[in-house]
């Protein structure tokens, strides 16, 4: 030890430690969490881009529960022997993009993983859907499903529930449970 150096044990170190810490979270400032919720018809308060304040907050409005929800489904896929399956949100209009993914990790991973399969997850979009160029990549890789949103940067999340409503509903879930 130095000279003149203050030497504490491991008790005053950690009481000094927790005061500090009592000290920083006392000088923090005090947040109220408690939601307020209002009448949409009257709600004056900031509103998200798409989706004013006066349109349902209710996921089953937008994602139904009906079967044809899905306007194009992908072919080739196994319920029973897909055991990796890539659910990728993509834009309508971006075929680039997906042959970019067809071309460089999604030819590898089918190489690696002979049971397993890319999907691209669509919206709508009323100048693509029904596109000679949209139909003829449905045609050949097969790997598209699109759902009746509009597709659209403030729709990702129904996006995203949609491949969740697609996996379960056509995915065999098997468990095996191991000691």
């Amino acid at each position: 030890m130095f000279e003149g150096s203050i030497t504490m044990d491991s008790s005053l170190k950690s009481s000094a430690c927790d005061k500090k810490t009592r000290r920083l979270f006392q000088s923090l400032p005090k947040t109220d969490f408690k939601f307020n919720y209002t009448n949409s018809s009257t709600y004056t308060g900031p509103i998200v881009d798409g989706w004013p304040p006066n349109i349902s907050r209710v996921l089953e409005d937008y994602v139904p529960r009906k079967s044809d929800f899905f306007t194009i489904l992908p072919r080739e896929i196994d319920p029973i022997a897909t055991e990796l399956l890539i659910l990728v949100k993509m834009q309508v209009d971006g075929y680039e993009k997906r042959e970019n993914i067809r071309g460089s990790w999604g030819k590898h991973l089918t190489k690696l993983s002979p049971h397993s399969r890319t999907v691209f997850i669509l919206g709508n979009n009323k100048d693509w859907t029904n596109s000679k160029e949209l139909q003829n990549e449905i045609n050949i890789h097969g790997d598209i499903l699109q759902g009746s949103f509009v597709d659209s940067y403030y729709n990702l999340t129904l996006k995203t529930v949609s491949a969740f409503k697609f996996v379960v509903e056509t995915i065999k879930w098997i468990f095996t449970g191991q000691k």
